[in-house]
């Protein structure tokens, strides 16, 4: 049979059975195997690379940037070749390349250290040049391996509970002690960022339903309460909004302290009708808005606008007292400031208590 054939190793004359477990196989010769076998192949290789070795680091150094250049073109005309192979490769030997990592980060830490603080900058430019596609290959993988991750996240937490907890206890300290040594300076940027507007998307979801709102250069924009004016609310306004939502439904939007001060409804929960003055009368709400936007959200009287930080009053020119039909009509309606509408009421016959025995125009 010619599994229990032997043949004959040119190098060691010993004889060893015609199979793959002894010899290379070699298409050329007659029986298909090589003239040497295999532990003699495997000491001469031995024994040529240690020869080698020198001749071969030296062509290595003469020709870097030929063999990078070759390298960078073979895998560049390979991609996928190469993709499908790294794929393959990895899914077999998962634990073994783990373990190998493992060790070689353990080995070079210190190397890893100075690299990573010697290319600090370079790297953070790349991200900042590279953020929207690094964000977009993020959200992709996220979404792609949604259960993945959240069964990952479980399993790490459940191993690693002391450790987590280890974990936050020390940074609580650490969080307390930054606070302390540097209350100043986040105190400023508290109230930077109280001051400025907010995204869109952070807080959008929980105001609709109960506001106007709209997006206006990726930031929030609302309704002013009491003129309708559409504005940049700060993020201290809207947290304060949406905190009012679940409790009594309050802190809501203006634009300026003069819209506050005027507005009717202006802490009428903690302020009951009859104990508190307001500095305008009731009026139609909307009406008010369509006046005060058809007026440009200027006194008629004396020019001064919303931006002065004025009350802007509807002011009605024939009352709506005398004829209830015209109430709410925008023709008879103008748009005045508090001390302006103020002077008009004490003119002979305009004051609100003669208005209601004598019909008569407050122009």
């Amino acid at each position: 049979m010619a599994s229990l054939k032997k043949k004959e190793c040119s190098d060691c004359g010993d004889f060893f059975l015609l199979t793959a477990e002894f010899w290379h196989r070699r298409k050329s010769s007659k029986d298909g195997f090589n003239r040497v076998c295999k532990l003699c192949k495997g000491i001469k290789n031995a024994k040529n690379y240690v020869k080698y070795k020198d001749k071969r680091s030296a062509y290595y150094v003469k020709n870097k940037d030929k063999i990078s250049m070759q390298g960078k073109e073979w895998r560049a005309n390979n991609k996928e070749k190469r993709a499908e192979y790294l794929v393959k490769y990895r899914a077999k030997n998962k634990e073994e390349i783990a373990k190998k990592r493992a060790k070689h980060y353990i080995k070079n830490k210190s190397k890893f250290a100075e690299y990573s603080a010697r290319n600090k900058g370079r790297s953070t430019k790349w991200r900042a040049d590279n953020r929207d596609e690094i964000n977009k290959k993020a959200a992709d993988y996220r979404a792609k391996n949604k259960d993945k991750i959240s069964i990952q996240g479980k399993e790490y937490r459940l191993k690693n509970k002391d450790k987590i907890a280890e974990l936050r206890s020390n940074n609580r300290d650490k969080q307390v002690e930054y606070w302390k040594n540097n209350k100043e300076t986040l105190s400023i940027k508290k109230a930077k960022y109280n001051s400025a507007p907010v995204k869109y998307k952070s807080y959008a979801d929980q105001l609709l339903g109960f506001e106007e709102i709209k997006m206006s250069r990726g930031l929030l924009e609302v309704k002013c309460a009491y003129c309708g004016k559409w504005f940049l609310p700060t993020a201290s306004q809207v947290k304060i909004r949406i905190r009012s939502l679940s409790s009594n439904g309050g802190g809501r939007f203006y634009d300026s302290e003069g819209c506050k001060i005027a507005c009717p409804i202006y802490h009428a929960i903690s302020w009951p009708k009859g104990f508190k003055k307001t500095s305008s009368r009731e009026a139609n709400p909307l009406l008010r808005q369509l006046v005060l936007k058809r007026d440009d959200y200027t006194c008629q009287k004396c020019g001064a606008t919303i931006e002065d930080g004025v009350q802007l009053h509807c002011h009605h020119v024939v009352p709506a007292t005398q004829n209830p039909m015209t109430a709410n009509d925008p023709d008879n309606c103008t748009c005045l400031c508090k001390s302006c509408h103020k002077a008009i009421h004490r003119k002979p016959g305009c004051g609100y208590h003669e208005l209601r025995e004598k019909q008569f125009e407050c122009a």
